[in-house]
């Protein structure tokens, strides 16, 4: 994550609390695609931490997506935050927000 990102999604975390998933990993790479990683992922209802891996059972957990940008909002972000959901999806949480 970059350094200009890093403290965003922390700064909304610390508000939030749970479980801070950095760089979770939604698709591993294949090859037939590539890796795709979330900026974040909070599993509210865990004790306020920062995991040390980047995957983690989300099934029937109710998440947080969140993409950070330093940069203006535009499309692309948009479309990322977007698409992020629909692959988080399919892991199948209790609630997505």
């Amino acid at each position: 994550m970059s350094k200009h990102e890093t403290w965003r999604t922390r700064k909304y975390w610390d508000k939030i609390g749970g479980l801070l998933i950095e760089e979770f990993v939604a698709v591993r790479a294949t090859k037939d695609h590539g890796r795709r990683v979330l900026d974040g992922l909070i599993v509210l209802g865990e004790p306020k931490a920062i995991h040390t891996n980047n995957t983690f059972d989300i099934e029937g957990r109710d998440i947080i997506v969140v993409q950070t940008k330093a940069s203006r909002l535009g499309m692309h972000l948009l479309g990322q935050a977007y698409f992020n959901i629909l692959l988080i999806e399919r892991l199948t949480p209790k609630t997505l927000n």
